[in-house]
């Protein structure tokens, strides 16, 4: 069997029996939220959008939509439920705000349920289809696959360094510019643990010094930094550590960066729903209720910048693969 389709039935596998479970609950989509379905569906999602194009596949672009739905519906649910635990623990924050999360909570729990049956998600007859696709794919020999799968990463890194430049690092709007880049570099993360085996980790000879910067123990440590190679392949992805590592970092820290954003952008959102203010008035007094750690918008978009700016000028993403 071609390992290429053992890896779509492999995170399958994992989404099935979550659905089948999530089926008996009362409240499906908050089971599923709380039982970690967002991973399978993220690699399932990762491998249709990479298969999608290196195979110019209509299958593995359907999979790749309706994966990606699913996904953003839990996700949204996902955003909501953690902004209502900041907020519910913060007692500067007025109730009327409160009561506004607790209904966008219902509402995204809602939308998710509803696509979940819409979609036929917990029936398993959208996962039947999805192997029904995955079946009628003609997979490529390993040396061939691994040579097209490299050719994408270097298109992928191509078209993130042009997003970058045209902001020359100098982020002005948090979703548009911070969060889409943090979406774009982590896809680069995803690939790997999607591909079960197919990639691995190669060490410099001599590692330059500003590498340092990066190589922090919760980076070097995180389980999703250790790729293990399939020893029963002859070919295999090859990336620099150093450079995995630091893209690691950057998506961690573009993470902490989006979501302090997210957090203060949630409370003004609120006070502006339920108040009579402006935006700009909101995240004033939003900033006053989260404290003085708290930053503002503009100084959270600086700290991106700056980050982005000294990693793309070493070209650590440029020099990711070993080619």
């Amino acid at each position: 069997m071609s390992k290429a389709k053992q890896r779509f039935e492999i995170q399958l596998a994992k989404i099935k029996p979550i659905m089948l479970q999530a089926k008996s609950k009362r409240n499906p989509g908050q089971w599923l939220s709380t039982n970690n379905a967002r991973t399978p569906l993220f690699n399932l999602e990762a491998l249709s959008k990479m298969y999608g194009d290196v195979y110019n596949s209509k299958d593995f672009s359907k999979i790749e939509k309706q994966a990606k739905e699913i996904e953003d519906a839990l996700g949204d649910v996902d955003h909501y439920v953690v902004q209502s635990k900041q907020i519910n623990t913060n007692t500067k924050i007025p109730k009327a705000a409160k009561e506004y999360f607790r209904s966008k909570t219902n509402e995204a729990n809602n939308r998710l349920n509803q696509l979940l049956l819409e979609e036929n998600w917990l029936n398993g007859k959208r996962i039947a289809k999805m192997e029904l696709r995955i079946g009628r794919a003609k997979w490529m020999e390993d040396v061939d696959e691994v040579s097209t799968i490299c050719d994408y990463y270097i298109k992928e890194i191509k078209e993130i360094e042009q997003f970058v430049a045209q902001t020359s690092c100098n982020f002005t709007n948090m979703e548009d510019h911070v969060h889409e880049l943090r979406r774009k570099i982590r896809w680069l993360s995803i690939y790997p643990q999607a591909l079960n085996g197919l990639a691995k980790l190669v060490d410099r000879k001599t590692t330059p010094k500003y590498f340092e910067k990066y190589m922090v123990k919760e980076i070097i440590n995180s389980p999703f930094n250790k790729l293990t190679p399939d020893a029963a392949l002859t070919h295999h992805i090859q990336f620099y550590k150093e450079n995995y590592l630091a893209l690691s970092w950057m998506i961690a820290e573009l993470g902490k960066i989006k979501d302090a954003g997210l957090g203060l952008f949630a409370i003004a959102e609120a006070l502006v729903a339920t108040e009579s203010c402006t935006h700009e008035e909101a995240e004033i007094k939003a900033l006053h209720l989260l404290g003085k750690k708290q930053k503002s918008t503009l100084a959270l978009l600086e700290d991106a910048s700056v980050i982005c700016q000294e990693y793309f000028s070493k070209k650590l993403l440029t020099n990711l693969l070993v080619k």
